[in-house]
């Protein structure tokens, strides 16, 4: 069974009353790691991520220096290439323009 990464899950309030740090063995804490990254980055998120929320994307954007943020609009978890393939194909191809002119 594959597993969707979770960011800060424990952070998530789905069921404040669960301890979901005891129940979600997986540990992706994507903003501690997000500062150490040294590439051109851009962070795609859908503007209504049940599983994510859209302001953790924001935050791991901001965290990840010189990231674009690319929102989603209508966007959810797994949804987004079918929502916005050209979006987020153009979105690449301009970041690879830019890499190697």
């Amino acid at each position: 069974m594959r597993r969707t990464p979770r960011y800060r899950i424990w952070h998530i309030q789905f069921a404040p009353f669960l301890p979901t740090s005891h129940i979600i063995g997986d540990r992706f804490d994507t903003l501690a790691k997000a500062p150490r990254i040294e590439l051109p980055t851009i962070v795609v998120h859908g503007e209504l991520d049940e599983v994510i929320p859209i302001a953790m994307g924001r935050a791991v954007s901001a965290a990840i220096h010189g990231a674009k943020l690319l929102t989603v609009p209508n966007g959810h978890h797994n949804d987004l290439l079918l929502l916005a393939h050209s979006l987020i194909i153009d979105a690449v191809a301009a970041l690879a323009a830019r890499v190697h002119p």
